[in-house]
């Protein structure tokens, strides 16, 4: 069971003001991270987001942006793994965008979705929400903080893949029908 978890907390849209990594390696957490990130659109941060998030443009006026975070730090996190991220779609929408407007090559990864997958083994729960979900799993985390919420992601799929009885990450989700797809496509 190798895979790294990701989250990203935004400033607007599809902007990243943080990110949250996580990395497992043979079923077991080995590193976790998170990173604020200095916004594209900066000094703005939505009002809505920061209630949400708790992220002000004072806590990033110093921090990296994403281009120089990518290449210094994220990009070997990223390429060549196999992704995982709770509503999936989201994150790896805010990666593209950014890597798009920081005109940096796209890398090659595969994904899938945690929440996806926790509708297929937990069924019948009232809620898949990450917070919800991770009450009902006993996971403790601050969500709605990046790096949290990559640890709680990469936690559901751990307790997925338990549960089910399953070693790896492509038996966990060929078993509840999602696939892992490849970026890009």
């Amino acid at each position: 069971m190798n895979f790294v978890a990701i989250d990203f907390e935004t400033a607007h849209g599809l902007i990243p003001c943080e990110i949250g990594v996580c990395v497992v390696r043979e079923g077991e957490v080995v590193e976790s991270f998170s990173h604020l990130i200095k916004p594209s659109c900066f000094p703005y941060i939505n009002y809505h987001n920061q209630n949400i998030h708790g992220i002000t443009p004072e806590m990033v006026v110093d921090c990296d942006t994403f281009d120089s975070l990518w290449y210094n730090k994220l990009r070997d996190y990223i390429e060549k793994e196999t992704i995982i991220a709770h509503n999936a779609g989201f994150d790896i929408s805010v990666l593209k965008a950014t890597l798009n407007f920081y005109d940096i090559k796209l890398p090659r990864f595969n994904y899938t979705c945690s929440y996806r997958i926790a509708k297929k083994v937990w069924r019948g729960f009232s809620s898949y929400s990450l917070g919800k979900l991770s009450a009902q799993l006993g996971i403790e985390f601050n969500h709605h903080r990046a790096g949290d919420d990559a640890y709680a992601c990469a936690k559901v799929i751990l307790k997925g893949a338990e549960e089910s009885g399953v070693k790896s990450l492509a038996e966990l989700a060929g078993l509840s029908g999602i696939s892992i797809i490849p970026f890009p496509l």
